[in-house]
């Protein structure tokens, strides 16, 4: 699915870095890739759930899952033609009906999971019906479960799924890294302990799982797509920084994912290459429209206007990410730059004072109504994100200085996510500086603040209601016209544009450094390879 439109939509920002599915090492046509070899990766998280891609939404599982886990197709972003593309992958190809309701796939013939199991279409109907179930719910069977009726065998190698609605973003959900297909002789031997156990169809099988520490791979001698170049990879938990620049220098890794920024130059020097790459996800704040000052629009917009995210991203990312100007991502189908990056600090205090936000007793801090502008702006460890405490205390001081009294406050993931999940009725109105991809579509993010996304229906919490955007979200979900669509994508970012549901900060850029013997590295901005991807990698 590629777009065209002639509104003048603006696909990609001047900015951008030239290659968006990096290539790392020297050109093809220059070495030739040699076979054999273990590569030695040095990752920032510790896998948890990485055997059951359907019920995890970690990072961690995703990075290391995606070598071993494949989906029926997928979605990239050509760097030729600027436009996010669907790819064939385990479905050769596929076909809607007219009316968008049947989805058929023709399935590739000739596979096998890293068990044996053939892989066939009773081996989708029962990943897709697991997706599906009422109970238990699959985590990422969210999407899934309001818009899919059933799953039909017609033959070994052709598959029907029916739809309850005419579903835009269905092949979309299809292509994510959580509608792997996992063996089903795999999920009967294991059951709800699956998730330990990795069994898929990809280019590399788990050899070993230290919990904690590593998890070996080892190359899929009858890979569907051919043989990997290397033997296996170690992926290696390090969690800290330092630690795991040392192992680099050291040579106990050969390539390390996530580092500091201060530290690339003297990696560059000392022999390295520091590799920068950009993402579809974006570092934003999580706002609650539903009570606290953030449920005002005028609160919300001086917010946004009090934040200077150019020096964010050039000061203290050092250029490592980009300035957003949408809620969705350049990378991603149905992007409008709709929102220019304004740093107005004095425009952010006359739209508090218009809104009768005053500071009376002259300690800094703005009042109405007898209570003071302030929230608490909660954040994973400061370790998580590039420069994560010194970015939250930059936040901190830019919101200050027009008036706000913004406490921050670093919580372990297990005890954010507990703050993060909540209904109408027990939301607090605090922040969240926190993450999120639009993918390979903009309704992944747009579809966060429509008001019938609510938590406990789906993991959605602002509390943001808008009748405009409410009614623009229920057309464009089942509006199958791409040009008509796109017309309301951009309505529903130029609303988001004005009422600032959320603030949208910088778009994610991350880091590999690796060897110069290491070849063939890759990243897209796009699922389902999340991070780096080693599937082509070899070593000289």
């Amino acid at each position: 699915m590629v777009f065209k439109s002639s509104m003048k939509l603006v696909l990609i920002a001047g900015c951008l870095v030239a290659a968006l599915m990096i290539q790392t090492g020297f050109p093809a046509a220059t070495l030739a890739a040699k076979q054999g070899g273990i590569l030695k990766i040095g990752v920032p998280f510790v896998p948890q759930k990485a055997g059951d891609p359907h019920n995890t939404i970690n990072n961690g599982d995703q990075c290391i899952g995606s070598h071993v886990f494949n989906q029926l197709i997928n979605w990239v972003y050509d760097n030729t033609s600027h436009q996010v593309k669907v790819q064939p992958a385990l479905a050769l190809k596929w076909e809607r009906s007219a009316d968008g309701k049947i989805w058929t796939f023709y399935l590739r013939q000739g596979v096998r999971f890293h068990d044996g199991t053939a892989f066939n279409a009773q081996a989708v109907k029962i990943n897709l019906d697991r997706l599906t179930a009422a109970k238990p719910k699959a985590t990422y069977g969210r999407d899934l479960r309001p818009i899919v009726e059933r799953t039909e065998v017609i033959d070994a190698h052709t598959v029907k799924v029916y739809l309850k609605i005419p579903a835009a973003l269905f092949l979309n959900y299809i292509g994510e890294y959580n509608v792997s297909m996992i063996s089903p002789a795999a999920l009967k031997k294991y059951g709800d302990k699956i998730a330990r156990h990795p069994v898929g169809t990809g280019p590399f099988k788990v050899k070993q799982w230290v919990s904690g520490e590593k998890i070996e791979l080892e190359a899929n001698q009858a890979y569907w797509a051919g043989r990997p170049h290397l033997d296996g990879i170690v992926f290696r938990s390090v969690p800290d920084n330092s630690a795991r620049v040392s192992m680099l220098q050291t040579g106990e890794l050969d390539a390390i994912w996530g580092v500091p920024v201060q530290d690339h130059a003297r990696l560059k020097k000392s022999g390295f290459d520091v590799i920068t790459y950009p993402t579809a996800v974006t570092l934003r704040l999580f706002l609650d429209c539903g009570v606290g000052p953030t449920q005002q629009v005028a609160v919300r917009q001086a917010m946004n206007l009090a934040i200077d995210k150019q020096s964010i991203v050039r000061d203290i990312l050092q250029g490592v990410g980009q300035v957003a100007d949408s809620p969705v991502s350049p990378y991603s189908w149905g992007y409008y730059a709709c929102e220019k990056p304004e740093y107005n600090p004095d425009k952010a205090k006359k739209i508090l004072e218009d809104a009768g936000w005053v500071d009376t007793d002259g300690d800094g801090i703005r009042e109405k109504d007898g209570k003071k502008l302030q929230f608490t702006l909660y954040s994973p460890p400061p370790g998580r994100y590039t420069m994560g405490g010194e970015i939250m205390m930059a936040i901190q001081q830019f919101l200050h200085e027009v008036g706000f009294d913004c406490k921050v406050k670093f919580e372990e993931i297990g005890s954010l996510i507990g703050k993060f999940y909540r209904t109408l009725d027990k939301t607090h109105g605090d922040a969240f500086f926190f993450d999120y991809s639009s993918r390979s579509d903009g309704m992944f993010i747009l579809k966060r603040v429509y008001s019938g996304a609510w938590y406990p229906k789906y993991p959605y919490f602002n509390f943001y209601r808008n009748p405009e955007y409410d009614k623009l979200y229920k057309a464009a979900v089942v509006e199958l016209d791409n040009n008509k669509r796109l017309e309301q994508y951009k309505k529903m970012q130029e609303i988001w544009a004005r009422d600032q549901p959320m603030t949208d900060l910088y778009l994610v850029s991350l880091v590999i450094v690796k060897k110069k013997n290491v070849h063939g590295l890759s990243r897209s901005p796009l699922p389902p390879r999340a991070f780096m991807h080693a599937a082509q990698a070899w070593i000289e």
